[in-house]
C-alpha cells in the first residue's frame, strides 16, 4: 500500500478458489493462521500465495488518497485495486496553488 507500511498478522494458503464469505466463515472459525502484532513483521510490500491470504494492520495516520494495488496490470485491469482515504478532507494537504493541471481540472473541495 502506497502512503504506509503494515504489519503481516497472518498470511495462509487456502488451496483452492474461495469467496470471501468462505474466507470470513473460516475466519469466525479461528482457523486463519494470525501472530500478535507485537511480533509481526513490518513491510511495504507483501506477496499473497497463490490462492491464499495476507492479513494486514497497519496505522491509518498519513492523510491522503492511497492505492492499495497489484503490481501487474492485468490484475489491475481485473479491478485488483482500491484506494483509501485516510483523514478527513480538512486534514488531506491541498496541492500547491502553482501545480500545473491537466487541462481545466480543479481541486474538488
Amino acid at each position: 500500500m502506497h502512503g504506509a507500511s503494515a504489519r503481516v498478522v497472518g498470511m495462509g494458503r487456502i488451496g483452492s478458489l474461495f469467496t470471501k464469505d468462505e474466507l470470513k466463515e473460516l475466519d469466525e472459525r479461528g482457523l486463519l493462521t494470525r501472530i500478535s502484532p507485537d511480533e509481526a513483521v513490518i513491510k511495504d510490500t507483501v506477496n499473497v500465495p497463490a490462492y491464499g491470504y495476507v492479513i494486514l494492520r497497519w496505522k491509518a495516520d498519513n492523510p491522503g488518497y492511497w492505492l492499495f494495488n497489484a503490481v501487474t496490470n492485468s490484475h489491475l485491469e481485473t479491478g485488483q485495486a482500491m484506494i483509501f482515504q485516510v483523514g478527513e478532507m480538512d486534514e488531506i494537504p491541498q496541492p500547491p496553488g502553482d501545480m500545473p493541471t491537466c487541462g481545466p481540472w480543479k481541486m474538488a473541495n
